[in-house]
């Protein structure tokens, strides 16, 4: 179960050959493997179906890992009261593992996913616990490219916080290398997003020009609203950090319209 979860997918575990506890255990393998290529409806399916079962099991390990991915596949499809939620029982789970590594990862969920932001934390105290989260889960056997992606995320929050810029962007571009291959394209965009805000605090304002650009040309297309105000508050600052207050002023007027619209639609759902 320690190997890369992704080979379990092409195992057949019901006409394999394999027992009750063999099946179970692939299946909780795939479970991990769809969150890993972000198969999140997929994984959440399979999850939820061996939750129940593996409520009733003797595996408190097993039982943990499966509600890590279920709790990481709703966080990323945007369930985040979902994602609470099983964090709270996988917290619970956790309690009767032995394996020091699932304590670790335990401390990784709690920060995680139920501190609603790293800023709500010691920053000092926070970077140091998720900087040691990282080694010890790149040292693991136990590939959880999602919970890296988290922690990665949470370290640079922090760090900017701190007005430590070079080091979140770091991370930040660790971030990006693990969704290179797999990932859902809205939440690259976001990142793509969050890069570009650290760039212009750098000063490298090529890069973050073009993943600006790149991010409001994604949520126009698909017509994702509260990201696109984001983006092109995001834009204006730019504009402001580069002393081009003409285009600084579109922007901001864009983002009037912006705003506006979404109150109508606000208003328009209301009434229904």
């Amino acid at each position: 179960m320690l190997r890369d979860p992704v080979i379990y997918l092409a195992i057949d575990d019901k006409g394999g050959g394999f027992d009750a506890e063999e099946s179970l255990n692939i299946r909780i393998a795939k479970a991990r493997a769809l969150l890993s290529v972000f198969k999140l409806e997929e994984c959440q399916d399979l999850a939820f179906r061996l939750n129940q079962e593996l409520r009733i099991a003797s595996s408190s390990d097993m039982q943990f890992l499966n509600l890590l991915a279920l709790t990481q596949a709703h966080k990323l499809s945007g369930n985040i009261h979902s994602a609470a939620n099983y964090a709270e029982e996988a917290l619970v789970a956790s309690e009767k593992c032995e394996d020091k590594m699932m304590k670790i990862l335990a401390e990784c969920v709690k920060l995680s996913y139920l501190v609603p932001d790293a800023e709500e934390l010691e920053s000092k105290a926070a970077i140091f616990f998720f900087q040691k989260s990282s080694q010890a889960l790149l040292a693991s056997q136990v590939k959880m490219p999602q919970l890296l992606f988290e922690i990665y995320n949470n370290l640079a929050k922090a760090l900017n916080q701190l007005k430590m810029q070079e080091q979140a962007l770091h991370y930040q571009l660790l971030a990006e290398k693990l969704l290179q291959d797999n990932g859902d394209m809205e939440l690259k965009v976001n990142l793509n997003a969050n890069i570009a805000l650290s760039q212009i605090l750098l000063q490298r304002w090529d890069d973050a020009y073009h993943r600006l650009r790149e991010a409001e040309r994604f949520y126009r297309q698909h017509h994702l609203l509260e990201p696109l105000i984001k983006v092109t508050d995001t834009l204006a600052f730019y504009y402001q950090k580069r002393q081009d207050y003409l285009r600084a002023y579109v922007m901001m007027r864009r983002l009037n319209d912006l705003k506006t619209k979404q109150i109508k639609e606000l208003q328009q759902s209301c009434s229904i």
